[in-house]
């Protein structure tokens, strides 16, 4: 046993917030560990707190007071809350969900917060049937103002994901925000190496448009609207003649995110529309990958996953477009692909949906599995 300063634990950690009633960092900072000896098997750990604070993780029960932390736990970061709010069970789609809304001061209520995150729990669930994880940590970091700022998913011991909350938030605009969907849309995927970031923030970004419109949040042309904006951009960004895995590695030195980001989107919506092309998708080549024995939580690359989603859909061979998006130098013309959806563009109008030989490829896509509850009206028209 020993005891941790968390105020100066969070003074080294790589990412940490806290004040005067609440800390999130990664064990890191805090959890130590005999280095002369191998990781073997994790670890067993119970917190002594004062009372009236709370320690949550994303750890599953070893029985009491205990907590089993896996060897990935060492080896991988996660988050960790401390804090004087209640932990909230969230039931939702099978997945041991825990909300902490740390800090006080909030405008939003800890039940609308709850209700919230159930509703992209099971919104994120749609995709393959299940949720992707089978426990998760959900923290809320108060930040000044308002709106969904930032989010941050992490696995080390298990997924925890961080979200900076402006304390002034309302439901409206947590319900306008893509934020949340972006993050956990990411435990979709096994995590890979930076040079793929292209390649997982391009499925989190595909399918914070993709989700938003099918859960009844907004409208299918205004999905279709988000992606084109967002294809703009990247188009315009980035270094002209970089291959987009050199771009990815580089990220946090040239930050090239709108191309990076926008890239890997264009990809999912080529690898989606191949899929259903020949009666697969995307959703169902995610779920073949979680269903399939031996998936690592870690993958080693892009092209293992890409190899997984051909194995189970219907020989759909998808590693020269992973390839090609890889080693491209430029932003994808996707204008063919667009014009067989339908999806088109008028500058008084905006996007229009028009009839084409794929139209129905691109509503099957967007078509709303569920309304928003709370009687609040699509937006976005059509």
């Amino acid at each position: 046993m020993y005891r941790v300063d968390l105020a100066r634990a969070a003074s080294v950690a790589g990412l940490a917030a806290g004040g005067d009633d609440h800390w999130l960092m990664s064990p890191g900072a805090w959890l130590w560990r005999d280095r002369s000896r191998a990781i073997r098997g994790g670890a067993l750990v119970r917190f002594e707190l004062p009372e009236g604070v709370y320690a949550t993780t994303p750890w599953p029960s070893a029985g009491g007071v205990w907590l089993r932390l896996d060897e990935a736990g060492f080896r991988r970061p996660g988050f960790v809350a401390f804090g004087t709010a209640r932990p909230i069970a969230i039931q939702a789609a099978g997945v041991e969900a825990t909300l902490v809304p740390l800090g006080q001061g909030w405008r939003l209520s800890s039940e609308e917060l709850s209700r919230w995150l159930r509703f992209v729990v099971q919104g994120v669930s749609t995709v393959t049937g299940r949720f992707p994880a089978d426990r998760v940590l959900l923290a809320a970091v108060p930040v000044p103002g308002s709106g969904v700022r930032f989010g941050v998913v992490r696995r080390g011991g298990g997924a925890s994901v961080a979200f900076l909350v402006g304390r002034d938030t309302s439901l409206s605009e947590l319900e306008n925000s893509w934020v949340v969907w972006h993050e956990l849309s990411h435990l979709l995927l096994p995590t890979l190496p930076v040079a793929d970031a292209w390649f997982y923030e391009g499925l989190a970004t595909y399918y914070q448009e993709v989700l938003r419109a099918r859960m009844g949040l907004q409208s299918e042309r205004r999905a279709w609207q988000n992606l084109l904006e967002g294809f703009a951009r990247g188009a315009a960004d980035g270094s002209p003649g970089r291959p987009l895995s050199m771009e990815a590695t580089l990220m946090g030195q040239d930050r090239a995110y709108q191309r990076i980001y926008w890239t890997g989107t264009a990809f999912m919506l080529a690898a989606d529309l191949a899929l259903r092309r020949r009666g697969s998708s995307l959703d169902a080549a995610l779920g073949a990958l979680g269903t399939q024995t031996g998936v690592p939580r870690v993958a080693d690359s892009s092209a293992t996953v890409v190899a997984r989603w051909s194995e189970g859909a219907r020989a759909v061979t998808l590693e020269g477009l992973r390839a090609s998006y890889a080693d491209s130098t430029s932003f994808p013309l996707l204008a063919g692909e667009l014009t067989a959806l339908g999806v088109g563009f008028a500058p008084e109008s905006g996007v229009t949906l028009d009839d084409a030989p794929e139209r129905g490829l691109a509503f099957e896509i967007m078509r709303v599995r569920q309304r928003a509850g709370g009687g609040r009206r699509m937006e976005g028209g059509r």
